[in-house]
């Protein structure tokens, strides 16, 4: 299936280089729909000390809007989805980031912590609808191994922004104050807005009746699933550990190590890079005899991030290069993992690949939750920062789940080199 055909298959089929153009115009822009909720995640991080004096409310309460955001992230994927599976992808995604820059607007806007409480409420229910029907739109437009590439672009976007965006937040901060974050994220909610409805046609060609009673059952055969729940889980435990440390790892470099919130910036975009070089890896595995190793390679290199941070902090080493490097190998394995689970995920449910997308974005989100929570509870009662044991223990159940689940997954990644072997040629062109 052609992206042009998806659209208007009443016309010809356009030349490929104008196919090629449309390919990469509607994959930048479901990206930026996806990575728009990770921007306002983490953007914001460097401001926390300034934002809790500036409210008068404690530094705890404040790292208490991630959740006030996640939980509605998570939850209202599981409506966004079968809407957009019945109202159309186009304006589900319009809506949810006229949501989104609502809630920015409060969090710019705040006077009182309830304020910022329901603006980080509001961005959390607007940016789950882009997480989820991004996805969704993929799987319409997409098969095969340019589907995988395409989830990939979408994933490497969102798990771009939270390394970008702390940077970005910390000089924001030093020049025009805490409210200038929530600013930004109004300007790229608008652009993004725009540029969905500039550039972005309705994919949805079936459409499937919204009824809030059935809303459980037709989620119930996704979740029946073992090979959904294999992969979506593997997708999910890189979360916890990047969920850990962001509830934790800006205070402890900060207070601990001594950073400034500008140094601590730019320590970020360093890790993250290591996304790109395991999609890179993941991408050639796919087109080899290894293709069936790649989420155990990425779980594996998960693990040796984790470990390596444990031991380092328990032996009082841990300082800003080395935490830098932890979070470069963890992100390497996101890269290597989640784009191969979430396509796999989602891809045998074309007709409700908007309920299948929101209940993959669900379980990813209620690990980033356990994740924050877990590090949150643990620390205050062991009386340290503990995001590194919670990054340990997310791993350590990864490696648990790949064990249990291990046939399926390499018989899934040796299917998917069948596909995307042929199609090597084509890596810009629909499938």
């Amino acid at each position: 299936m052609s992206l042009h055909s998806a659209v208007s298959p009443a016309r010809s089929a356009p030349d490929p280089a104008l196919r090629k153009m449309r390919t990469r115009r509607v994959t930048a822009v479901l990206a930026a729909v996806a990575a728009i909720g990770q921007v306002s995640t983490t953007i914001y991080l460097p401001s926390i000390p300034e934002l809790s004096r500036s409210l008068g409310i404690a530094e705890s309460t404040v790292q208490l809007t991630i959740v006030a955001y996640l939980v509605p992230f998570a939850l209202f994927q599981l409506i966004a989805g079968p809407i957009a599976d019945s109202r159309g992808r186009r304006v589900t995604l319009a809506a949810g980031m006229g949501l989104f820059i609502a809630g920015s607007l409060l969090g710019a806007l705040s006077w009182h912590p309830a304020v910022l409480f329901a603006g980080r409420f509001l961005q959390g229910v607007g940016a789950s609808a882009g997480y989820t029907v991004s996805r969704a739109v993929a799987r319409d437009l997409f098969e095969g191994g340019q589907l995988t590439r395409v989830i990939g672009d979408i994933a490497l976007a969102f798990a771009l922004a939270p390394g970008l965006m702390p940077a970005v937040g910390g000089f924001a901060n030093d020049l025009l104050g805490w409210r200038a974050n929530f600013g930004i994220t109004v300007a790229f909610g608008l652009a993004i807005l725009v540029s969905l409805l500039a550039f972005l046609p309705e994919t949805l060609r079936a459409r499937t009746p919204f009824d809030p009673v059935r809303l459980a059952g037709a989620y119930a055969p996704i979740a029946r699933s073992s090979r959904f729940l294999s992969f979506a889980l593997l997708s999910t435990f890189p979360f916890v550990g990047l969920f850990a440390f962001f509830a934790a790892g800006p205070a402890y470099t900060i207070n601990v190590v001594g950073l400034t919130p500008r140094e601590f910036g730019v320590l970020p975009p360093l890790a993250v890079c290591g996304f790109v070089v395991g999609l890179t890896l993941s991408r050639r595995m796919l087109r080899g005899p290894l293709a069936g190793r790649t989420v155990g390679l990425g779980i594996g290199v998960g693990l040796l991030s984790a470990t390596l941070i444990f031991g380092l902090y328990r032996l009082e080493l841990l300082g800003a290069a080395a935490l830098t490097v932890g979070m470069f190998i963890h992100a390497t394995g996101m890269g290597i993992v989640i784009p191969v689970t979430s396509a796999e995920a989602i891809r045998p449910f074309g007709a409700s690949a908007g309920a299948a997308s929101a209940l993959l974005g669900f379980t990813q989100m209620s690990g980033a939750i356990a994740g924050t929570l877990l590090t949150s509870h643990l620390g205050v009662a062991l009386g340290r920062y503990a995001f590194p044991e919670v990054m340990l223990l997310g791993a350590l159940v990864g490696c648990v789940v790949l064990g249990v689940s291990g046939r399926a997954v390499r018989s899934a990644g040796e299917a998917v080199v069948r596909v995307v072997q042929p199609a090597a040629g084509a890596t810009d062109a629909p499938a």
